[in-house]
Formats: C-alpha cells, sequence, structure tokens
C-alpha cells in the first residue's frame, strides 16, 4: 500500500520529515544555540513529493511559503526582529534579523510581519496575509525549474539561517496612561498585533513620573500600545521608551507550504 501523498524534507541525505520506509519521521530542523548580534550558519534542506514513490506523475504548482508557529514565538522572530531596522529616521539594514530562507546560498531574503505604523516594513510568508507568502522560484529545482512548481522528478533545495539582532531592542513611546491596575503605554510596539506580545516583560525608561519606570510583564499588546502590570503609572505626556527584555529560549517555528496538485 502506497504512503499517502506528502513533502518530504531531508537534509545531507536524510529524511527529517516525511515518509521513509513505510514510515512517517516526524522530525524537524534544530539550529544551534544563537545570541545576539550572531548569524547562525546556513541549513541546506531538500525538498521533494511522493509522487515518484508512490508511482504516480503528481505536479505541485503554486508552491508558496509562509511561517506558522506558536503566536509568541512569531512576534519576536517574524514581527520584531526583522522590523528593529525601520525603527529610526531611515532604514538600517544590519540591526535587523529574523529567519531568513535563500534558494541559491547567496541572496536571502527574511520572513516578516508588515508592521502598519512603520515606512518601508512589509510582509513576507505572513500566515495571516496569502498575498504575502514567498512563491518557489525556478533556480530552487535548478535549470530545468518552473517558477512555483515541483514536479514528480523534480528535487528543491532550500537554505535557511537565523540572524539574531542586538539583545537591546528598543519601541519609542509617547504617552503613558493608567486602567485599573495596569499602565497603558502608546508608541511603536513592533510584532504587537493581537496580543502577541503577552507574557513578555519591558523595561520603561525616560518618563518624568518615576512610578512609570521600571520592568513589567504586558498583559495586552497592539501595534500602537502595550498595557503592562503596572498598578502605580500616573498619566503622562512625554518621550519615553520600552526596552524589549532579552530572551533566551527555544524558539519553535515551522516553514509551511501552500500548493496546488495536479
Amino acid at each position: 500500500m502506497n504512503n499517502p501523498f506528502t513533502l518530504t524534507w531531508s537534509q545531507n541525505g536524510s529524511v527529517i520529515r516525511g515518509y521513509q520506509g513505510g514510515a512517517y519521521v516526524p522530525g524537524g530542523l534544530v539550529f544551534p544555540i544563537s545570541f545576539p548580534s550572531t548569524t547562525t550558519n546556513p541549513q541546506t534542506i531538500t525538498l521533494n513529493s511522493s509522487a515518484l514513490a508512490n508511482g504516480t506523475l503528481d505536479i505541485l504548482s503554486n508552491i508558496k511559503f509562509y511561517l506558522t508557529g506558536d503566536p509568541s514565538d512569531l512576534a519576536i522572530v517574524q514581527g520584531v526582529w526583522p522590523n528593529v531596522s525601520h525603527l529610526g529616521s531611515q532604514v538600517q539594514a544590519q540591526l535587523g534579523g529574523g529567519l531568513q530562507i535563500s534558494f541559491d546560498g547567496i541572496d536571502w531574503t527574511t520572513f516578516s510581519i508588515a508592521q502598519p505604523t512603520l515606512s518601508g516594513s512589509v510582509g513576507i510568508g505572513d500566515a495571516n496575509d496569502a498575498s504575502t507568502w514567498l512563491e518557489m522560484p525556478a533556480l530552487a529545482v535548478g535549470p530545468a525549474g518552473e517558477l512555483g512548481t515541483l514536479g514528480p522528478f523534480d528535487i528543491a533545495t532550500l537554505y535557511l539561517r537565523y540572524v539574531v539582532p542586538s539583545a537591546n531592542i528598543v519601541f519609542p513611546l509617547t504617552v503613558a496612561n493608567v486602567t485599573g491596575n495596569n499602565a497603558i503605554y502608546t508608541g511603536v510596539i513592533l510584532g504587537g498585533a493581537e496580543n502577541r506580545l503577552v507574557g513578555q516583560s519591558f523595561t520603561i525608561q525616560g518618563f518624568t513620573n518615576a512610578s512609570n519606570n521600571g520592568t513589567f510583564e504586558a498583559v495586552a499588546s497592539t501595534y500602537d500600545s502595550i498595557t503592562l502590570e503596572n498598578p502605580k503609572g500616573i498619566f503622562e505626556i512625554n518621550p519615553g521608551a520600552a526596552t524589549l527584555v532579552p530572551i533566551y529560549k527555544l524558539f519553535s517555528i515551522n516553514l509551511a507550504v501552500d500548493c496546488d496538485i495536479v
């Protein structure tokens, strides 16, 4: 009996996810521990379908990549890190980071979630916006490849790496307000949409009222505000800043594929 039609992901000739010998391998790609201001070594993976193994000639078309995973992980890796470079008066690419993909090992594309409040910020591979999904180029398969297409005899090659920005990620703030036992800070909040930064800690500095400053945990977030557990907050209109407390954890991010079978 044939295995279900699937995509097979391999690294160094070994299957890391997909069917092998009749058994499903549920593994994934593991990156080494990385520190701020570093770029991981690229990891090479290959992608093919199970068409040939199943004795069919099915062709995958319109292949596009996007990211899925824990919303809080995506908020950091896809929402915060890539947009750090847009926080200043001009784009400073060297300050940004994120999960990057390449199809030739030379030119890299960073998966990102658009920040509406930042000029130049764009979405790439945002699971919530299909118009941003990244179509697989022909060169992924080779000289005979076709855009977004994986035939039964084709093997696509992809390269992935992480670029980790500086540990000091600072969001500019303009207002501190109060609601119940929490303080609401208004500003440019990267990755904050849909409460995705809930549970993250921020160090607030720069406000005149000392009770507005300190390190607090987020209980709500949007693109332009964060609500922090600060029961002593005082209404204030002054420049301040929120520094995202460095995160030392394992990120679980999925490279997802959308396609048609013809």
